[in-house]
C-alpha cells in the first residue's frame, strides 16, 4: 500500500512521538532516583532550617570551648542559630562589638550544629499539612515504584525503539515533496517506500501498543490527592524505597542488633532470594531474615511495629525458592487470619489456614500435608493435633512460632506441642517482642527450645548482668537472639506524645473504692477507681468523652484499652460509634474483621478492646489516639497495646493518654513500677537487655497487689482516723461518709468471696496494712 506525502508526514510524526515517549520511559529510572534524592534532601533541609530557627544562641556554647560573648549578637537582633547562618560570616564580623575571632568562632559553632542536625534529624512526611516539598518527594518515590513494577514491560520496548528510530529515518524521503523524491536515486526511493510500509505496520502492531500503554502509565504524573491517599495507606512502602535509594537508612550497628562482628559478617554473606516476595524489605529486615537462615534456630525479638512477620515471610520465601518444603506457622488464635492474609498479600506462597471445628480442621490439615504451602494454626490447634499424634512422620523445613512467650512454661500442653514440632524442624524461628515477662529464667526457657547448650549460659549472664561487660552478654546471646528497637531503625516514625492525665474521683467512685480497699479486693479496687459502682458517671469516663470529641474534630480514630470487661462495657455504653468490643470471648477471626471495619470507617471512630486481646498480634495503624483506662501490672502489656498503633506504616503523630486517679491504687502502682524501672536501669544502664526490654520491669500481680493494698489500707485508715478526730463537718464525704465512719468500732466491712479477710476497726486496718499477704483465693482475675 503506497501512502501519499501527507499520510507519510502524519505517520512519521506519530512514529517520532512514540520514539520520544519510549525513550523517556527507558531513561526514567535514573531520573526518578535522582529526583527522589533531590526531593528528599530538600525536605530534610527544610526540617533542619525549622529546627535551627528554634535553637537559641545559648546552645552554641555546647559545641565550643571557652566563653562566648553573645550580648553584641543579641543586641543586633540575632537570637537563633538559623539567623546566624543566614547572615553569613562577613556580616557577623561587621557587627559592632563583635571581634573577627568571635564572629568566626560563633559562625563555626553554628555550622557545626547545622551539620549535627542534618546528620541526626529524622525525616518525617506530614500528611496533615501536606507541604509541597513533601508532595514532590512522594511523587518521585511513587514514580520509582512504578518503574520497578513496569520496567520489564518497558525493557521489552527497547528493541522497538531502535526499530522505530531506524524506520523513521529511512522513511523520511517518502514525506518529502515530489521534486525531492524524483531527484533521489531510485534505490533510495524504493528503500524509503519499503521503510514507510514497515513503519505503518509497526505503528499498528500489538507489541508497540503494549509498550506504549506501559510507558504512558509510567510517565503520567499522579494527581496530588491520589499520592497522599496512597502514602497514608502504604507509608512503610514509601520509606522502603527511600532506604533502597540510600537516602534513609538506619544506623548500621543498630540494624544488626549490635551483634559481634563475626556473626554480622556471616549473616551479610548469606544470599537471600526475594523472588517470591511481593514486598520490598528494609535493610534491617533483610538482615533479620539472613540471620534466621544462618543461625537456623533463633529468637527474633524485634520491638513491636518493626515487621517481624515480613522477616519471617522472607525466610519462608527464600527456602521455598530453594525447593524446600514443609512450612508451619503457630500463633495465637487471634492472629491466624492475619497471618493467612499477610502470606497471601505479601508473597507468592500458598497459605493454608488450619483452624476451626474438628472436621474442617482435619480437612485443612490433610490439604496442607498433601499439597504443601504454609500451614497456619493456633496454639490450641497444635495442642489437639499433637495429642492426636498427627505430627508423627512430618518433616518441616521451617516452623515459625509467633508470640513465642506463650510457650515459656514448658510444662503446658501447648508448649509440649510446640516442642514436638521443633523436634521435626530443620529450622525454627521464634518471634516475640516481649521475650522477658516476669523472670529472666523465662528467657532461658525460650532459648532452651532452640539451642539447649546456650540456655544455661544465658541464665547466668542475665542474672549477673550488673557484673559483666555488656559486650560479654551480647557474645553469649548473639547465636540465638536478635533484637532491634523502633528508635534505632524507624527514623521516619511519627513522634509519640504520652500524657498522664491525673484525675480527681467523684464521691460515688470514692465510696465504691473505699469499700474495695477495706475488703482488700485488688481487682475491685482497680475497677472501682475507674467506673465506680458501674451505675454512675466517673471522672475517667468523662475525660474519655472529651478526648474522643477532640480527636473526632481532628479526624482521628481512637483505641480505648482496659484490662477489665466491665470497664469496656461502660465505655461502649457511653460512647457513640464504637467498634467492638474486642475481648477474650470474641472469636479470633471476628477480631480481625472488627479491625478492618474500624480502619475503613471515617472519623469519629472508636475501637474498644480488652488490652489482653487487642494488644497482641494485631495491626491498628488507622488509629492515632490511644487511651489506657488504667495502669497495667505489666508495662510490657501496655507497650504491646501502644505498639499496635505506633508502628511501621503509621503516618500521624500518636497521642497516648493514660487515665489515672490521684490518691488511689493507680498512683501506688505508678510509684512502685517507676521505682522498679529505676532500680533496673541503675544496674543495667548500658546493657543490651535494658534498652530492649520494658518487660524486664514487670513484677507479678500477687507481689504488686500485696504492696498496693497494704499502702492503700494504711492511707485509708489514716484518712478516716483524721476525719473522726476532725469531726463530721470536716469530712468531704457528706452524710453517707458520716454514717460509714460514725465510730471506729462500728466499721464492719462485709467480706467478699475470694478477697482478703475483712478488718474489724481502724486500728486493725493499720496493723493489717503492715502485714497483708494474699491467700490462694485472692481475687486477681479481671
Amino acid at each position: 500500500m503506497e501512502l501519499g506525502s501527507e499520510q507519510a508526514i502524519d505517520l512519521l510524526r506519530v512514529a517520532r512521538g512514540h520514539c520520544e515517549l519510549l525513550t523517556g520511559a527507558a531513561t526514567a529510572k535514573t531520573q526518578a532516583g535522582a529526583q527522589a534524592r533531590v526531593a528528599f534532601e530538600k525536605v530534610r533541609q527544610q526540617l533542619v532550617e525549622t529546627l535551627l530557627a528554634q535553637i537559641d544562641l545559648e546552645q552554641l556554647k555546647t559545641v565550643t570551648e571557652g566563653r562566648l560573648r553573645l550580648e553584641p549578637l543579641r543586641s543586633a537582633g540575632f537570637n537563633t542559630v538559623s539567623q546566624l547562618l543566614s547572615a553569613g560570616l562577613r556580616r557577623l564580623q561587621a557587627l559592632p562589638g563583635v571581634t573577627p575571632a568571635t564572629a568566626t568562632k560563633v559562625f563555626a559553632a553554628a555550622q557545626q550544629l547545622s551539620t549535627l542536625a542534618t546528620k541526626n534529624l529524622s525525616v518525617r512526611i506530614d500528611p496533615k499539612t501536606r507541604p509541597d516539598s513533601h508532595q514532590a518527594l512522594l511523587q518521585a518515590v511513587q514514580r520509582q515504584e512504578k518503574l520497578d513494577q513496569l520496567l520489564p514491560g518497558v525493557g521489552a520496548a527497547f528493541p522497538i525503539v531502535d526499530q522505530l528510530a531506524r524506520l523513521t529515518q529511512e522513511a523520511a524521503l517518502a514525506s518529502k515533496g515530489p521534486i525531492r523524491r524524483f531527484l533521489a536515486r531510485r534505490s533510495k526511493r524504493v528503500a524509503s517506500l519499503q521503510a514507510l510500509e514497515s513503519l505503518a505496520a509497526l505503528v499498528e502492531s500489538d507489541s508497540l501498543g503494549s509498550a506504549l500503554v506501559i510507558a504512558r502509565q509510567l510517565m503520567a504524573p499522579a494527581a496530588p490527592a491520589d499520592v497522599w491517599i496512597d502514602f497514608i495507606a502504604r507509608a512503610a512502602d514509601y520509606f522502603i524505597y527511600l532506604t533502597r535509594l540510600g537516602v534513609a537508612e538506619a544506623d548500621a550497628a543498630s540494624a544488626t542488633g549490635n551483634l559481634p562482628q563475626h556473626i554480622v559478617e556471616a549473616v551479610r554473606s548469606q544470599p537471600l532470594d526475594e523472588s517470591l516476595l511481593q514486598v520490598s524489605l528494609r535493610g534491617y529486615q533483610a538482615f533479620g531474615a539472613r540471620y534466621a537462615l544462618v543461625q537456623r534456630k533463633t529468637l527474633l525479638g524485634d520491638e513491636m511495629g518493626l515487621g517481624k512477620t515480613v522477616e519471617a515471610l522472607a525466610v519462608l520465601a527464600h527456602l521455598t525458592a530453594q525447593d524446600q518444603t514443609g512450612f508451619l506457622v503457630v500463633c495465637p488464635a487471634a492472629v491466624v487470619l492475619n497471618w493467612t492474609q499477610e502470606i497471601q498479600r505479601k508473597s507468592k506462597l500458598t497459605a493454608v489456614m488450619i483452624h476451626g471445628p474438628a472436621p474442617e480442621r482435619t480437612m485443612e490439615y490433610s490439604t496442607w500435608r498433601n499439597n504443601g504451602g504454609v500451614g497456619v494454626m493456633s496454639y490450641e490447634t497444635a495442642r489437639v493435633l499433637h495429642q492426636a499424634k498427627r505430627f508423627d512422620g512430618v518433616d518441616l523445613a521451617l516452623a515459625v512460632v509467633d508470640e513465642a512467650h506463650f510457650v515459656k512454661n514448658r510444662d503446658a500442653q501447648r508448649s509440649r506441642a510446640v516442642a514436638s514440632i521443633i523436634e521435626r524442624c530443620e529450622r525454627v524461628l521464634f518471634m516475640s517482642g516481649t521475650p522477658l515477662e516476669n523472670r529472666v529464667d523465662e528467657f532461658e526457657s525460650l532459648v532452651s527450645y532452640l539451642q539447649p547448650d546456650i540456655a544455661p549460659q544465658l541464665n547466668y549472664a542475665l542474672q549477673s548482668i550488673a557484673l559483666i561487660d555488656p559486650s560479654v552478654f551480647r557474645q553469649r546471646v548473639a547465636p540465638v537472639y536478635l533484637r532491634r528497637n523502633q528508635q534505632d531503625v524507624l527514623h521516619e516514625l511519627p513522634e509519640r506524645i504520652d500524657s498522664d492525665e491525673w484525675l480527681s474521683t467523684y464521691p460515688a467512685e470514692q465510696l465504691a473504692y473505699d469499700d474495695a480497699v477495706r475488703a482488700g479486693n485488688w481487682m475491685a479496687m482497680r475497677r472501682a477507681i475507674t467506673i465506680g459502682n458501674g451505675e454512675a458517671v466517673s471522672a475517667k469516663l468523662d475525660r474519655l468523652a472529651e478526648i474522643i470529641e477532640q480527636a473526632s474534630e481532628e479526624g482521628q480514630r481512637v483505641i480505648v484499652f482496659s484490662y477489665f470487661r466491665d470497664v469496656i462495657s461502660a465505655v461502649v455504653k457511653q460512647t457513640a460509634k464504637t467498634f467492638g468490643p474486642i475481648h477474650g470471648s470474641v472469636p479470633p477471626l471476628q477480631r480481625q474483621t472488627i479491625i478492618d471495619h474500624f480502619s475503613a470507617a471515617a472519623a469519629p471512630a472508636v475501637l474498644v478492646a480488652q488490652i489482653q486481646a487487642g494488644g497482641t498480634g494485631l495491626n491498628i495503624q488507622a488509629a492515632s489516639v490511644v487511651v489506657l483506662m488504667e495502669p497495667q501490672v505489666k508495662p510490657s502489656l501496655e507497650s504491646q497495646a501502644i505498639g499496635r498503633a505506633h508502628r511501621m506504616g503509621q503516618t500521624r503523630r500518636v497521642q497516648v493518654f493514660r487515665l489515672l486517679a490521684s490518691d488511689s491504687v493507680d498512683e501506688r502502682m505508678i510509684e512502685i513500677l517507676t521505682r522498679k524501672a529505676r532500680d533496673f536501669d541503675a544496674y543495667a544502664r548500658e546493657s543490651s537487655v535494658k534498652d530492649a526490654t520494658p518487660e524486664a520491669t514487670d513484677i507479678s500481680d500477687t507481689r504488686l497487689a500485696a504492696e498496693v493494698i497494704a499502702l492503700e489500707q494504711q492511707r485509708l485508715a489514716e484518712r478516716e482516723l483524721a476525719a473522726l478526730l476532725a469531726g463530721p463537718h470536716a469530712r468531704p464525704g457528706g452524710e453517707a461518709d458520716d454514717q460509714r465512719v460514725a465510730t471506729a468500732d462500728s466499721i464492719q466491712p462485709v467480706a467478699t468471696a475470694g478477697t482478703a479477710a475483712p478488718v474489724q476497726d481502724l486500728r486493725q486496718i493499720w496493723a493489717t496494712s503492715k502485714r497483708w499477704s494474699p491467700s490462694p483465693n485472692d481475687s486477681i482475675q479481671p
